[in-house]
């Protein structure tokens, strides 16, 4: 009964990524026309969204007396670790995070520079969806990390490219505005 739902399927070097929808009436059909390639273009615009709602509410609404006192707690949050940024907004005991492996910082995550490594397969659908509900993720996300911390990574160690670390940072815009569209 999923109105659309996307099929993501990988085995040794092969894998097929297709899209389906279930119309009124009949069987699912398959989308020929859908662009599957397109999740991964919006996924990259949505990147480039939370870095400036990042930049605005750090480096603007943060130093602003005029401003909500939850963005006046995001002073100097590039180089605090994220998860005691995160925590200080959050501020209820339950909704806490636990320290993320190598604490990275906010502005690290956001280049991904000791970061967290890849643990989409756990937080997303191939099509974007998520599995969890937010409150798992916030309780599970630490131990998520620090279980794949020894995966191996392509390229220099220190670059975790992940877009949990961008899941992350729209968690902190989410606890600072209330949601992104705010």
């Amino acid at each position: 009964n999923t109105a659309r739902c996307s099929i993501y399927c990988r085995a040794q070097h092969e894998k097929t990524h297709a899209t389906y929808h279930k119309p009124a009436t009949g069987p699912a059909q398959r989308d020929p026309q859908c662009d599957e390639s397109l999740l991964f273009q919006s996924a990259s615009l949505i990147k480039v969204f939370i870095a400036a709602c990042l930049i605005l509410i750090i480096d603007k609404l943060s130093s602003d007396p005029s401003t909500a006192d939850r963005y006046r707690k995001l002073g100097g949050a590039w180089n605090k670790p994220f998860t005691v940024v995160f925590n200080e907004l959050v501020g209820v005991e339950d909704s806490r995070m636990r320290p993320l492996p190598g604490d990275p910082s906010v502005l690290q995550l956001l280049l991904h520079y000791n970061g967290i490594y890849d643990i989409n397969h756990i937080l997303l659908a191939p099509d974007g969806t998520p599995l969890q509900c937010l409150y798992d993720v916030v309780d599970r996300i630490s131990q998520y990390a620090e279980d794949t911390l020894e995966q191996p990574v392509e390229g220099n160690g220190w670059i975790r490219y992940s877009n949990a670390n961008y899941i992350l940072l729209a968690l902190l815009i989410e606890k600072a505005s209330g949601s992104l569209n705010e």
